[in-house]
């Protein structure tokens, strides 16, 4: 469905924060989101080109990352809110 792929075949997005969970890096995804200020990629595959993209790359599978990711985060605005 293009209207909800980024890349040479979809769109462009210019988004603050950019996280790529799983996406190798391939140069027609790269296209789409070049624009983004902050790009964190998580990716198990330490050599994926995504990792040159990336302002901040996690090595690491999506389902033991993103749970964390998501607590630190939440932890983070509990922060904030005090």
């Amino acid at each position: 469905v293009p209207e909800r792929v980024i890349g040479s075949s979809g769109k462009k997005v210019a988004p603050k924060l950019y996280i790529a969970i799983g996406i190798s890096g391939a140069a027609q995804h790269i296209v789409g989101m070049k624009e983004a200020e902050y790009v964190i990629a998580i990716n198990s595959d330490e050599n994926a080109p995504i990792r040159d993209e990336a302002d901040l790359f996690i090595r690491g599978r999506l389902e033991d990352v993103l749970p964390r990711l998501i607590e630190r985060i939440r932890s983070l605005k509990l922060e904030l809110v005090r």
